[in-house]
């Protein structure tokens, strides 16, 4: 049986239309890691941790993108969509130069694929020049991994807290992704969206994907009247 690996669109996430607000560090550091000749003081192992909508899925959605860039080989991979697969899917990635592991504690109920992860850890631990970078939605230690070696391997690396963004910072992000779309929004529109819709930058990612769509359909402008007919919000 041949199996196969979900796709996924890169190019749209990148490293530098990240809106860093208070993770400067963070970005910092991954590029640090996707360097070439990166020093051997560096750990090869990322660890982003944070709620969901901080961000996490775009910075490695934007690492093997950059990886990509590089001509590097590299492979994301969503966990939430994995855990129900066969752990041989991902038994040769350690050969990767960059591997991307988002939502890990959607394994926290799963032996074989936490072994698995245990031992692709340990690969990137021994080769040189290579790195993973893993998301994760709390502290390993909360999740409720049942593989202890798991856990301590997770927090060998570099362990990274993503914070929210303000919501100044979450206007420039939305604006941002609306103009890469070729989309121009007031910002009393995005202001109009941060107060009645999702605040997450998942759930208003998701409102920019609805509102390409939308305006391209009906060839509109973004004002608030449309962007409330869109998405069905209040006054």
């Amino acid at each position: 049986m041949q199996l196969v690996l979900p796709v996924y669109q890169q190019s749209e996430w990148t490293l530098d239309n990240f809106i860093p607000g208070n993770n400067e560090a963070l970005l910092s550091q991954l590029r640090a890691l996707l360097c070439a000749k990166q020093s051997s003081a560096v750990r090869p192992i990322m660890l982003l941790q944070g709620a969901q909508g901080t961000g996490k899925t775009h910075l490695l959605l934007a690492t093997t993108h950059q990886a990509q860039v590089l001509g590097l080989t590299q492979q994301y991979l969503d966990m939430n969509v994995l855990v129900n697969m066969p752990t041989e899917i991902v038994a040769s990635m350690g050969q990767l130069d960059v591997l991307a592991i988002d939502n890990i504690h959607a394994i926290a109920g799963n032996s074989a694929w936490q072994e698995q992860l245990f031992d692709l850890i340990n690969q990137f631990i021994e080769a040189e020049g290579r790195a993973l970078v893993i998301s994760i939605n709390q502290s390993p230690k909360e999740v409720g991994f049942t593989l202890a070696d798991l856990v301590s391997r997770l927090l060998w690396g570099v362990v990274f807290s993503v914070k929210e963004l303000t919501e100044a910072e979450k206007i420039q992000a939305v604006e941002m992704h609306l103009k890469a779309r070729g989309l121009n929004i007031h910002e009393d529109a995005i202001s109009y969206l941060l107060k009645r819709a999702a605040r997450d930058m998942h759930g208003l990612m998701d409102i920019v994907e609805q509102l390409d769509k939308r305006s391209l359909e009906r060839q509109r402008k973004l004002t608030i009247p449309f962007i409330k007919s869109v998405l069905s919000l209040p006054d």
